[in-house]
């Protein structure tokens, strides 16, 4: 129904056998991170603001822009302890952070952390079909432990754009939950083409993430002119259903799809229900960031303005199977 928040599960996943043998999320394994929380989903399709405002309620650690810039040092979350106690806690600079004082610590996606502990394959690789090491399980498991610890909270969340690499966490944390933030694929595609990482970062020529596309996804890319456009779209077609083939594999009740333009439309309702997954208390942090940092607004009309009517055709031929079951029409 128009205007109503849609909350998609994957059939595959519902449908899934029932002996799983993942950890229900309701239970705290015996010893490291309980029910550590990933926001995934392909970058520019929302993520961001919605891992920012769920990772201000008052149970949730995260790592921060401090753990950023020196990533050998998790005692700096003691730092974004002192500063939520206080209400010190920032939003991101892009939702108004002052740029002529201390930053503020707020949530981030910390990659440098990820690729020191799991390698530089865990960024730009889809890692299907990878687990992590022993060595990897205990020094990552033990890290989210000590921030978790160092910051004063329960719970633990992150946020990782790009390929899910759900199996790969799933080594790690075999109790943790996977909110997949979706995004009409035209739009991601139409913004991913202005960002000046994508295009400095070689994303006009060759695909981000290695390890992922398939030969079929290469013809087509080939069969369209190689067009920076259909690269992008390939790739995400394809973060899409990798997603949902790894996300079968683990409890359904431990991954949930969300479309931003649900969040978008109602936004306290999405976090609620955000909240109620995630099996956490409701929290007027998570309010109050809502109403005072949180800007949320469906932009998915410019790839409509910005791109020709041929060009919107040949995304659809490319990724319209997708972008249909997920409701994009």
């Amino acid at each position: 129904m128009a205007g109503q928040l849609s909350l998609r599960i994957s059939n595959a996943l519902m449908a899934r056998r029932q002996d799983s043998v993942a950890a229900m999320p309701g239970r705290a394994l015996a010893s490291g991170p309980d029910r550590p929380v990933f926001f995934i989903g392909v970058p520019r399709s929302g993520t961001t603001i919605v891992f920012e405002t769920f990772s201000a309620h008052e149970d949730m650690a995260w790592f921060s822009n401090y753990f950023y810039r020196f990533p050998k040092h998790p005692e700096l979350a003691l730092i974004s302890r002192l500063a939520f106690s206080n209400r010190l806690v920032g939003a991101k600079k892009q939702n108004g952070e002052s740029r002529f004082r201390l930053p503020k610590p707020y949530p981030i996606e910390c990659y440098p952390v990820w690729e020191r502990y799991c390698g530089r394959e865990f960024r730009f690789d889809f890692l299907l079909g990878r687990t992590a090491s022993p060595t990897q399980r205990e020094e990552v498991g033990r890290l989210v432990t000590d921030v978790t610890r160092y910051q004063g909270k329960r719970r633990f969340v992150a946020k990782l754009t790009g390929p899910a690499r759900i199996h790969y966490l799933n080594s790690i944390f075999p109790n943790a939950l996977f909110i997949h933030v979706i995004r009409d694929g035209r739009a991601v595609v139409n913004s991913l083409l202005k960002v000046g990482f994508w295009k400095q970062g070689g994303g006009y020529e060759k695909p981000w993430w290695a390890g992922g596309l398939t030969d079929e996804d290469m013809e087509l890319y080939k069969r369209f002119g190689e067009s920076p456009s259909v690269l992008a779209a390939v790739q995400w077609r394809r973060i899409i259903l990798a997603a949902r083939e790894e996300a079968a594999r683990i409890d359904a009740n431990r991954y949930m799809e969300l479309r931003y333009e649900d969040v978008a439309r109602e936004p306290a309702r999405a976090l609620d229900l955000l909240i109620h997954f995630a099996q956490l208390r409701p929290s007027a942090k998570v309010d109050d960031y809502l109403t005072r940092n949180a800007r949320l607004k469906d932009m998915n009309f410019k790839f409509s303005h910005d791109l020709s009517g041929e060009e919107i055709d040949t995304l659809n031929a490319v990724i319209g199977d997708v972008n249909s079951s997920l409701g994009y029409h």
